[in-house]
């Protein structure tokens, strides 16, 4: 535990600020209906799940954004419109680290037409500010995977999006990683959750581990970039971690602050609210 507190110490001296730590926003992710109203209460952004979530009425207070869960590179088969999707043979193969989650495919106007028409009302309508879109990164993966088969398929995706910003002119848009869009798009995007900066979840051993000083320092090298070529995106991060071992949760809430990231640790679930540890004084 020395060696391993000694490694996080040792990220705290990483490039200057990316933002600024008085821009830092207090915010958090869960994807479960069980939090009472008043747990939300030290939180500015608040992303829930578009289906599974608490009565937003009560959350929904000045000052505070709610954004509303979709994953537009996978449909997970529990969504009420997974059967049309299926039947519009659209769907390609099974996610191995979610089972039940299928990655669709980005170049259909089917898909297009079902996320601007039907999945983004149907959040708005619940009285979300926005939404935070989950597994754009399928469409690299799947490309660089094989590019003769996929090919298009991530000029497709900023597609999306950019079909998305013309639709909603004014919705906070936020994007889980998903970094070659950036390279594509202007200012369409509004947030930019960076998933992974400081940790890494190990799905086959199922717990999460650290990553060096090194891989570290390349996440944060990539936002850096994002950031100097889109100075208005909003920078966030979400790590995974056991929210009993406070000392390593607040080093990392700490090292990320410093670099203008507003950051949240959670665990891999994200069923629960953890809220930043309390830090005792000397």
């Amino acid at each position: 535990m020395k060696a391993l507190l000694l490694l996080l110490l040792g990220l705290l001296t990483f490039t200057a600020s990316l933002q600024g730590e008085d821009k830092i926003v207090p915010w958090v992710v869960i994807y479960s209906g069980d939090p009472a109203p008043t747990e939300f209460n030290p939180f500015e952004l608040i992303i829930l799940d578009s289906d599974d979530h608490p009565p937003i009425r009560p959350i929904k207070k000045p000052g505070k954004t709610l954004l509303g869960y979709i994953s537009l590179g996978e449909v997970e088969d529990y969504r009420s419109y997974f059967k049309e999707v299926r039947d519009d043979g659209i769907l390609l193969q099974e996610n191995e680290n979610w089972p039940g989650s299928f990655m669709v495919d980005f170049r259909s106007p089917l898909w297009t037409k079902r996320v601007i028409e039907e999945i983004i009302p149907n959040v708005l309508l619940q009285r979300f500010d926005g939404i935070m879109i989950d597994t754009m990164d399928n469409a690299e993966l799947l490309e660089e995977s094989n590019p003769e088969k996929y090919k298009g398929m991530k000029k497709a995706a900023a597609d999306l999006i950019q079909a998305i910003r013309m639709h909603y002119p004014k919705m906070p848009i936020m994007v889980n990683r998903g970094y070659y869009l950036f390279s594509e798009l202007s200012d369409e995007i509004t947030m930019l959750m960076a998933e992974d900066v400081m940790t890494t979840y190990d799905f086959k051993a199922k717990k999460p581990t650290l990553r060096t000083k090194k891989g570290t320092q390349e996440q944060l090298d990539i936002l850096e970039g994002i950031r100097s070529n889109h100075p208005t995106l909003q920078l966030y991060s979400l790590d995974y971690w056991y929210p009993k071992d406070t000392s390593v949760v607040e080093t990392i809430y700490e090292t990320l602050s410093k670099q203008g990231i507003s950051p949240y640790v959670s665990t891999i679930e994200l069923d629960r609210i953890y809220p930043r540890p309390e830090v005792k004084s000397e």
